[in-house]
C-alpha cells in the first residue's frame, strides 16, 4: 500500500455540520472548539465579539467575511489551512480501497 493522503474538509463538502460553542460561537466544527483552535491565528477569528450569536443572526454569521474567506481558502487554497483542520479532514486514500483477486484457469 501506498501512503497517499488526501485533505477533504468536512466543513466544505457537507460531512460535517458547523459547531455551537458553549461561549456563543459559530465555528466550522466542534473539533476546532479547543485550545488549539482558540490559539490558532485562523481560526480565533470565528471567536470575534462581533460574531458572537448575541449580536446576529445566524444567517449573518455565515454570510460573515470570516466565513466567506474561511471557505474560499479551503476551496482555492487548501494547502493553508490550519493544522488542526489537516489532522481531522485529511484521509488516506488506501483505506478504503480492496482489491478482489480471482483466478480464472488456473
Amino acid at each position: 500500500m501506498t501512503d497517499k493522503k488526501k485533505f477533504t474538509p468536512k466543513c466544505l463538502y457537507g460531512t460535517r455540520a458547523a459547531g455551537f460553542t458553549a461561549t456563543g460561537f459559530l465555528v466550522p466544527c466542534c473539533w476546532v472548539d479547543c485550545l488549539e483552535g482558540w490559539n490558532d491565528e485562523q481560526l480565533k477569528k470565528f471567536y470575534d465579539k462581533k460574531l458572537h450569536i448575541d449580536n446576529n443572526e445566524v444567517e449573518e454569521i455565515f454570510e460573515s467575511e470570516t466565513w466567506t474567506d474561511w471557505f474560499d481558502m479551503l476551496k482555492n487554497n487548501p494547502e493553508n489551512a490550519p493544522k488542526l483542520c489537516k489532522r481531522y479532514c485529511t484521509i488516506e486514500l488506501d483505506k478504503y480501497v480492496t482489491r478482489k483477486r480471482e483466478i480464472v484457469n488456473d
